[in-house]
């Protein structure tokens, strides 16, 4: 039987733009294409756990207006229901502008728009109904009435007994007093970067905040530190999981899929450090694509766990369950379809 799982956060049109480096205050620069691309954290999500062919039922808000048409229409062309998503009369569909540099780091500039929107009682009946997990964005503390309705979710997903991850997102993190980590008691998976984990914890060494964090958290901490792999909890302390290798070109989005991984490890029931691997599998996938690349294959993610089982022989019997496990259970066929975007591939050019 499939697995289900819930996510609630922002959905948003992306205009990602490749440029060789972001401009000072007052200077410009210009990229040779543009690209519209879905996205969202929980939207990216959404994408990656389809790929191992869970049913994905996405709560979220757009614009009535052509954006928003365009962001459903991509969504079901990714094969990501829209039953959930709600449009907003008076405001814009959420835009994002996204600078990619040449190493792939992604500087961002947008307007969340209709996702603040998002109103609990709107949320048609039946979203919560034999869901298996529950997954929530940070971004939707910021404002009401979003922030109502996550809290309603969450609420309501402790009363079914459904479990809960938290991508806490920077802009959360930022909130001013205890907002995120009065949250944390009742998560059972926090995801958060290494930045988001030293504004919640308060210490700036990423292990320091792991365990400080895990004294909150019932669950696992697994704190994403990029291109360096992540950090997760041990039973003699935090353990340093060290990251795929591949050449990061456009890291919009990585984060979000190894929460894809860390999720259905933690449905799995793995380890800590099996779902930290899988998610960093997802996450170097995601950050090895351009934004006019097709999706990953399944030989693709093969490749990059013989790769790393090379390179960290301590770690060879962890990867080579799985590898097993993504020869199982990966969907998206061997030329990445599954994942399509609004032009068959994950963004479409702007004429």
């Amino acid at each position: 039987m499939r697995k289900r799982i819930a996510l609630l956060g922002d959905v948003n049109l992306d205009l990602v733009l490749p440029v060789s480096g972001f401009p000072a205050p007052g200077a410009e620069e210009l990229s040779e294409r543009a690209f519209l691309a879905l996205g969202g954290s929980v939207v990216h999500t959404a994408r990656w756990l389809s790929l191992f062919g869970v049913e994905v039922r996405l709560a979220g808000c757009v614009g009535m207006d052509p954006w928003g048409e365009w962001v459903l229409t991509a969504l079901r062309r990714a094969g990501i229901g829209t039953r959930y998503i709600q449009r907003a009369d008076r405001t814009p569909t959420g835009i994002m502008c996204i600078a990619v540099g040449p190493g792939g780091e992604r500087t961002m500039l947008g307007a969340r728009g209709a996702n603040a929107e998002l109103r609990a009682g709107s949320i048609p009946p039946g979203w919560l109904e034999g869901v298996e997990w529950l997954h929530l964005s940070g971004y939707a503390w910021l404002r009401d009435p979003q922030r109502a309705a996550a809290e309603w979710a969450l609420a309501e997903a402790r009363r079914r007994g459904i479990p809960v991850s938290l991508d806490v997102g920077l802009g959360a993190a930022c909130l001013k007093g205890a907002t995120l980590r009065s949250l944390l008691p009742r998560v059972d998976l926090l995801l958060p970067s290494r930045e988001e984990a030293r504004r919640l914890s308060g210490r700036n060494a990423p292990a320091e905040a792991l365990q400080e964090l895990s004294a909150l958290v019932p669950g696992p901490v697994l704190i994403k530190l990029g291109g360096e792999g992540c950090l997760v909890p041990g039973e003699r302390g935090p353990v340093h999981l060290p990251p795929f290798p591949v050449a990061a070109r456009d890291t919009t989005g990585a984060g979000d899929a190894f929460d894809a991984g860390a999720i259905i490890g933690a449905l799995q029931d793995w380890s800590p450090a099996l779902q930290g691997l899988l998610g960093n599998l997802l996450g170097a996938l995601s950050a090895g694509g351009g934004p006019a690349d097709p999706w990953p294959t399944e030989k693709e993610a093969l490749r990059l766990i013989d790769r790393l089982a090379e390179r960290a022989p301590p770690w060879q019997a962890n990867l080579e369950m799985l590898k097993e496990f993504v020869q199982s259970h990966w969907e998206g066929g061997e030329d990445g379809s599954g994942l399509e975007g609004a032009d068959g591939g994950p963004a479409a050019p702007v004429p």
